[in-house]
């Protein structure tokens, strides 16, 4: 009723200036030319500044360059100097310039508008966005690291600047921007499809497979369309996944349009690329006969897919020796690395990287490769005091590939040892000393390793063992391993004096990006060096981890559930009677601990440069707290730095304490220091 009054007045040439503001806010959404004219209007007549901006705000908004001229042309030069001092003005003269093409006329009257409100993070937001839209990557490149130091404070550039870093070719530095808005756009199908393609760009493919699929399964399970898109953008949406997911995956229904259209070449392909993958070969055989027949030769990479599918290694190889021109180098890649023919693989995607310098896909498939690809040698000190013993380990560990996909690995671990509280541990060995061989054989899906060593510590033994690793699909992978004379882990005493032969099982599956399910299973038998049984234990635990940030600083928090139940020997063995502390009763209780369960919440960053490859400086740390049934409260906090040194290498320092964990009733303190060198370059 209030707008149809003020419609009356304007109509008659009446109108206040709360009329006209009434007038343009009922009329900017549904009919945006009204709204701008009739702020126009009110602006003319009553020469109310805010009218005026309402005006060029409904232009830009519309993204009608013209009514921007409209607005600006025979502005009165007196009005135009009143004008000027509000930000408004400015903006809508940059976007008329940015219309024209004129983006340094634009970019100066964007630094006046900030002159006048250089707190307002809206005003950098909207000259980000400029920028963006117009690809001007050499301004961004030099505004963007100045905003970044106080981005953190300001949620309104976070979007722009994860939009800017994107464009120039930086999505490291987009992902932990777009990972602080997560909560709030994760039920948003659009924005996290954009997410998927700056994770992509960034060199992380499964999250982005993984986020791409979820929005898929979103809106084909919602025909209704989204409030924030119309149709025909959900439908781009959803082609766009389509043929970006991976077969098997929920796009069938549009996959089955394209194979209405056998005769269109690029139907054909797709469809053959998507049957070629799935988990039988009824859909592909099919399709190759009803849309290829004799008279259409399949393509190199379909022929090659073939061969991989049917694990004919030797008509992979004809193709990678004969027809790799023809062949994607990813395809090509993919395949030398599934042979086994890392320096290929290798070789690849470093010639990939020098055509496409911005080739982060090729660049995230490199690194990994090289390195899992190269004789490396390392050495590391661990200075650890826990329940009376104190030790100094040193080690040496190096890796030689003798044929692609065959490595062999060896390890010498020197221990000094003592006694720092006697009412805890008896006098151990001053030494000890182990050395251990293993070899590794990559697989398609996996790997497996044979081991084999000695050393001595009470006295001296032998340790062989034999693991196998297998990826069930992207999301799922188990291991499995068995050990004999292998290094005790439930407490100090069995460490010294024991071996144990076990069987562990353990079970990783990642339903989501950000969730993970892990399980372990261990059994295991307790032997005296030197001869004589001492026990076994039968241990479970299961670990659940939620990742807030799925980049740099990769933060996570965590639970887990576990427990273990141990089994005694009647008597203690000879030898071992000289660990047990002064004034006790030799007794096998005294090795093996009580049984107990556990639970844990905690976090961390950046947890996997403890080990991984990082090309820049690192900190890391993670803690938990824990409540044990026999030992009562206890706690686990590590942190450290991991950097390269000389290039393709990695250098860790972590300090580690705890207390109350596990088996062990007592503080554990262990700082250690580890060297990795890779033998072949990564840059």
């Amino acid at each position: 009723m209030a707008a149809q009054a003020s419609r009356v007045l304007y109509d008659a040439d009446t109108a206040e200036p709360d009329d006209y503001r009434r007038l343009y806010l009922t009329q900017l959404h549904q009919a945006p030319k009204q709204a701008f004219d009739i702020a126009l209007v009110g602006w003319r007549r009553t020469h109310q500044p805010d009218l005026f901006l309402n005006a060029v705000a409904a232009a830009v908004a519309a993204g009608k360059p013209a009514w921007l001229t409209q607005a600006y042309d025979g502005l009165p030069a007196n009005e135009i100097d009143r004008l000027q001092r509000l930000p408004g003005y400015w903006t809508g003269l940059a976007a008329l310039h940015a219309s024209r093409n004129q983006l340094n006329a634009a970019q100066a009257a964007y630094a006046r508008a900030l002159a006048i409100s250089p707190d307002d993070d809206q005003l950098w937001a909207d000259d980000l966005w400029m920028l963006v839209d117009h690809h001007d990557r050499q301004t961004l490149s030099a505004l963007l690291p100045k905003l970044s130091s106080s981005a953190g404070d300001h949620p309104t550039l976070w979007s722009p600047m994860a939009a800017g870093y994107a464009l120039i070719g930086q999505p490291q530095h987009a992902l932990p921007l777009l990972d602080r808005q997560w909560s709030r756009h994760a039920g948003d199908p659009a924005w996290l499809a954009a997410y998927a393609d700056t994770a992509q760009q960034a060199g992380h493919p499964l999250i982005a497979r993984r986020l791409r699929r979820h929005v898929f399964e979103h809106l084909a399970a919602r025909p209704d369309t989204p409030a924030h898109a119309s149709a025909i953008q959900r439908d781009r949406l959803l082609a766009s996944l389509a043929t970006q997911l991976l077969p098997g995956d929920p796009a069938r229904k549009w996959i089955a349009k394209l194979a209405r259209q056998p005769r269109s070449a690029q139907a054909r392909a797709e469809v053959l690329a998507w049957t070629l993958q799935l988990d039988t070969d009824d859909s592909a055989r099919l399709w190759r006969q009803q849309a290829y027949g004799p008279s259409n030769a399949l393509p190199a990479w379909a022929r090659l897919s073939l061969a991989l599918r049917a694990d004919d290694a030797s008509s992979a190889a004809a193709l990678l020796s004969h027809d790799l021109d023809a062949l994607p180098v990813q395809d090509a890649a993919n395949a030398a690395s599934t042979l086994g023919w890392t320096p290929l693989a290798t070789q690849l995607y470093f010639d990939d990287l020098r055509d496409r310098s911005d080739a982060y896909d090729a660049l995230s498939a490199f690194r990994p490769l090289a390195l899992a690809g190269s004789d490396r040698i390392g050495t590391g000190l661990a200075l650890m005091r826990a329940s009376g013993l104190s030790l100094i380990d040193t080690h040496l560990a190096t890796r030689h590939w003798l044929t692609p996909g065959l490595a062999l690995a060896g390890r010498v671990d020197l221990g000094a040892q003592s006694a720092y509280d006697n009412s805890l541990l008896g006098p151990p060995p001053t030494a000890s000393r182990q050395a251990q061989l293993a070899l590794t054989r990559t697989l398609r899906r996996g790997s497996f390793s044979a081991s084999l060593g000695g050393g001595r510590n009470l006295a001296g033994y032998l340790t062989a063992g034999a693991g196998w690793e297998y990826r069930w699909s992207r999301r799922l992978s188990t291991t499995a391993s068995l050990a004999y004379g292998a290094t005790p882990s439930a407490s100090v005493p069995l460490q010294i004096g024991a071996r144990e032969d076990r069987l562990e099982l353990t079970a990783s599956f990642e339903p989501t990006p950000r969730n993970a399910l892990y399980g372990s299973f261990h059994t295991g038998e307790y032997r005296a060096q030197g001869g004589g049984y001492l026990g076994g234990i039968t241990a479970l635990s299961l670990d659940v981890e939620h990742r807030l940030w799925l980049s740099p600083p990769s933060l996570r928090i965590s639970a887990s559930l576990s427990g273990a139940r141990f089994r005694r020997a009647a008597r203690l063995p000879a030898q071992l009677a000289a660990l047990v502390p002064a004034g006790e009763t030799p007794d096998v209780g005294f090795f093996i601990p009580r049984d107990y369960a556990q639970a844990c919440v905690g976090g961390g960053f950046n947890d996997r440069y403890q080990q991984d490859y990082t090309p820049l400086l690192r900190p890391f740390a993670s803690a938990n707290v824990c409540a044990n049934s026999d030992y009562g409260p206890g706690y686990l906090a590590t942190a450290g730095v991991a950097l390269p040194v000389a290039g393709p290498d990695h250098l860790a320092l972590s300090l580690q304490l705890g207390t109350n964990l596990g088996a062990t009733g007592s503080t554990t303190q262990t700082l250690t220091l580890s060297y990795r060198y890779y033998f072949k370059p990564i840059d």
